[in-house]
């Protein structure tokens, strides 16, 4: 549960991936040189720079004491962009519009499920300068429930409006990307401590919990947790996505999680994720996304 929750957190800041890291190889000097053929220095954001994603597959389940949240999305047009600046940080605005499915159980005798609709996506989230490294956040997503399976009598769907709410804040910031970046590189991405929370809220929750007792009035889950430590290796690759055909590079996550993702220099930011992660006990989670849109110089 605790690393799931992380890993949400790392796709809803998918444009600033960055770490301090320990890596497995001791290139020389001379060697790095040779190898450098990118522009693979941390880049510099500017107020205005904004990066819009298509997030075709966003899989993940929840779990707590046996208590499960599952969601099933997609997203479109998931934009991040630069509003503003706090003293060595950046801070991004989100938003994006989904759709999918959701399920919630309670451990015992009680299942909601159903779909969303007229769904939207807000927040904020802050990322320091120095590595791009996500500090804090919160993300607000609104939208209408149309519950299909419930413990009520009445067989019939019921609309419901949410609003979910996620804070985090890590309190050793690392992310997915081990700047400065070039080809043949190799390393491990240390792990990091984050605290979060998840809170369901609606009117119609607290008036049917009256009703039924069974049906929660309100979701909560708060937790510390880790991210897992993840081993990579960078190399230099063509790539074409929705926003065009870039030079990039190409990290690939073993162990800790598998998959890959794509920095373009060129865009200063991921313009392709596949990642997936199976935590057993804890859930599993699934991502698949890629640059539609930026601007950035």
């Amino acid at each position: 549960m605790k690393k799931i929750i992380a890993l949400i957190i790392f796709m809803l800041v998918v444009s600033s991936f960055s770490a301090a890291t320990k890596n497995i190889v001791d290139y020389t000097a001379s060697e790095k040189t040779n190898s450098l053929n990118m522009d693979d220095d941390v880049p510099t954001w500017e107020i205005g720079n904004s990066w819009t994603y298509e997030v075709n597959t966003l899989l993940f389940n929840f779990e707590q004491s046996e208590k499960i949240i599952g969601l099933d999305l997609t997203v479109d047009d998931l934009i991040l962009k630069v509003t503003s600046t706090a003293l060595d940080s950046y801070i991004l605005d989100v938003s994006g519009k989904i759709e999918g499915a959701f399920l919630y159980n309670d451990g015992a005798d009680t299942t909601l499920a159903g779909k969303l609709y007229f769904t939207r996506l807000s927040g904020n989230i802050q990322v320091r300068q120095l590595d791009l490294a996500a500090e804090k956040g919160t993300v607000v997503i609104k939208t209408i429930a149309l519950i299909t399976q419930h413990p009520l009598a009445v067989p019939i769907p019921l609309p419901i409006p949410l609003t979910i709410t996620l804070n985090f804040e890590n309190n050793a910031p690392r992310t997915f990307i081990d700047f400065p970046l070039y080809d043949g590189k190799m390393g491990i991405l240390n792990e990091s401590l984050i605290s979060a929370n998840i809170k369901v809220q609606s009117i119609v929750l607290k008036i049917l919990n009256i009703i039924n007792p069974d049906i929660p009035a309100e979701i909560y889950i708060e937790q510390g947790m880790s991210t897992p430590e993840v081993f990579y290796n960078a190399t230099i690759e063509d790539i074409t996505v929705k926003a065009g055909a870039f030079s990039a590079y190409k990290i690939e996550f073993y162990e800790g999680m598998l998959g890959s993702l794509y920095y373009a220099p060129e865009v200063g930011s991921i313009i392709k994720v596949e990642a997936e992660l199976d935590l057993e006990e804890m859930g599993y989670f699934k991502f698949h996304g890629e640059l539609k849109e930026y601007s950035y110089s």
